[in-house]
C-alpha cells in the first residue's frame, strides 16, 4: 500500500513474524509493533513503586515488591493498549493528514470503525479482569481517574497547545496507584488538631515525585510531537511542540530543572541515602545534560529517539536508584522484625 510516495511496510520482528496476518492490525492498534510508549509509560509506575517501598512505614518484602511490578507491567501493556486504540478510534481523521501516522490500521483502512470499537470493548474488558485479579483494591480509586483522563485525552489536541500537560497529569497519577498499592495512600485520612487534614513530609515527598512524573512526561512527550510538527500545523493539530517553535530549548531546559528539583525534594523529604542522589539524582541530571545539548528538534529521527532510548535511560537510573535504596533498606527492616 502507497500514499504520497510512502508505502506501508507490515512489521515483521519478533513475534509479529509468527502472528496470522490478520491479527495484525489489532497488534498494531495496539501499539505491539511500537513499544518504546510502553516502557516509557511502565517507568512512571516503576519508579512509584520503587519509591513507595523505600518510604512505606513497614518495609516491604521483596518478592510483594516484584509481584506487584510483573502485575503494573502487565497492566501497562494492556491499558496502554486499550488506550491507543481509543486514540486511533478518535484521531482516524487527523492521522490520515499526518505522514508518521497514516498507515495506522483504521487509517489505512485495515480494520473499520465498528471492529475497532468491537476490540476495544474486548480490551476493556481485560483491564477488568487485571483489576480484579491483580491489583490491589486500593488502586482503583486512581486508576479510574487514569481511565477517564485517558479518554479524554484525545480530544485535547484539538482544544489546546498543552495536551502534553494533560498526559503528564494522567502519567503522574501512577505515582499514587503504585503508593497505594504498598499503604503509602496520599489520599487517606489523617486527624490531626482541630480535625484538619494536613501533608506531613511523605505526603509532601510523594507530590514532589508527582511533580517530577508530570515534567518527565511533558518534556519526552514534547520531543515526541515534534517528529510530526509540520503535518500537525497543516491538519490543525495542536500541541506544545506546535506552540513551541523551534526555539523551545529554554523551555525544554525549564522542565529538566524542575524534574531534578523534584527528585532532589522528594529524596529529602523522605531522608533516603546517598544511593538515591548519587544514582537517582545524578544520573538524571546526566542523561538531562545529554539530552539539552543532542537532541535536535528540526530531525525527527533524532526526537524518535531521545523519546525511545532517551526516555529509558533516564527513568531506568531512577529506578535503578530506588532499587539499590529499597535494597540498603531492607535489610535493616528484616533485622528490626
Amino acid at each position: 500500500m502507497s500514499v504520497d510516495g510512502l508505502e506501508y511496510t507490515p512489521p515483521r520482528h519478533g513475534f509479529f513474524a509468527l502472528m496470522p496476518q490478520a491479527w495484525v492490525p489489532y497488534a498494531e492498534l495496539m501499539r505491539l509493533d511500537r513499544l518504546a510508549g510502553c516502557y516509557f509509560y511502565y517507568l512512571h509506575y516503576a519508579i512509584g513503586l520503587g519509591f513507595a517501598a523505600c518510604v512505606s512505614p513497614t518495609t516491604p518484602d521483596p518478592m510483594l515488591v516484584l509481584r506487584l511490578a510483573t502485575s503494573f507491567l502487565l497492566w501497562v501493556v494492556v491499558f496502554r493498549g486499550t488506550m491507543c486504540s481509543w486514540n486511533d478510534i478518535v484521531d482516524r481523521d487527523l492521522d490520515r493528514q499526518v505522514a508518521r501516522t497514516r498507515f495506522r490500521p483504521i487509517s489505512r483502512g485495515a480494520v473499520n470503525l465498528s471492529q475497532s470499537c468491537i476490540f476495544l470493548l474486548l480490551e476493556l474488558c481485560m483491564c477488568g479482569l487485571i483489576l480484579i485479579y491483580c491489583l490491589p483494591s486500593g488502586c482503583l480509586f486512581y486508576v479510574a481517574i487514569t481511565t477517564v483522563m485517558a479518554l479524554i485525552y484525545p480530544f485535547c489536541k484539538r482544544v489546546t497547545n498543552y495536551p502534553q500537560v494533560f498526559l503528564g497529569l494522567g502519567f503522574g497519577v501512577s505515582i499514587f496507584t503504585t503508593g497505594a498499592a504498598l499503604g503509602v495512600d496520599i489520599m487517606k485520612p489523617r486527624k490531626v488538631m482541630l480535625d484538619t487534614l494536613i501533608l506531613d513530609h511523605q505526603r509532601w515527598a510523594i507530590l514532589c515525585l508527582f511533580g517530577f512524573s508530570v515534567c518527565y512526561t511533558v518534556l519526552l512527550d514534547t520531543l515526541y510531537a515534534y517528529q510530526d510538527v509540520v503535518d500537525d500545523v497543516k491538519a490543525g493539530v495542536m500541541s506544545l511542540a506546535v506552540r513551541l517553535g523551534q526555539k523551545s530549548h529554554i523551555s525544554l531546559a525549564a522542565l529538566a530543572v524542575a524534574q531534578i528539583v523534584c527528585l532532589v525534594a522528594a529524596g529529602c523529604l523522605s531522608q533516603l541515602s546517598a544511593m538515591y542522589f548519587i544514582a537517582s539524582c545524578g544520573g538524571a541530571m546526566v542523561v538531562l545534560v545529554c539530552l539539552l545539548f543532542r537532541v535536535d528538534l528540526s530531525d525527527p529521527a533524532s526526537c524518535a529517539w531521545w523519546f525511545g532510548p532517551g526516555s529509558c535511560f533516564l527513568g531506568g537510573v531512577i529506578a535503578l536508584g530506588l532499587t539499590g535504596e529499597y535494597l540498603l533498606r531492607y535489610p535493616y527492616s528484616v533485622m528490626d522484625a
